[in-house]
């Protein structure tokens, strides 16, 4: 038994160390690759603006959100949107709820 943990451990180690070299390896890269070209890696790690015509329809969906909560709001609406059903239970269901309950029955009687 000994021997299998043993094995496994040095396997898990073994894992272990290949990932971080793996991860160490790809950093050096990265931090090569910065210090080669550092105007393309700026460019890279700056923001993109929107443009005009993405700005706007984003303006838009704002706009129609608040609207809606705002319609919402005022007629007293709440929740999701969802309007609530009756559940059909199973004959399964109804027959476990009654168990149930008639357990419940037979434990108050006792007290």
């Amino acid at each position: 038994m000994w021997d299998d943990v043993a094995e496994a451990s040095i396997l898990v180690v073994v894992g272990m160390a290949v990932v971080f070299a793996a991860l160490a390896t790809l950093m050096v890269a990265i931090m090569t690759l910065n210090r080669l070209a550092p105007e393309k890696a700026k460019k890279a790690a700056a923001p993109v603006e929107p443009s005009g015509a993405e700005a706007s329809e984003k303006e838009k969906v704002a706009v129609i959100a608040v609207a809606l909560a705002l319609a919402k709001e005022q007629s007293g609406i709440s929740g999701t949107g969802e309007t609530a059903r009756p559940v059909e239970a199973s004959r399964w269901a109804i027959a476990g709820r009654e168990r149930v309950m008639r357990s419940r029955e037979k434990a108050g009687r006792r007290q």
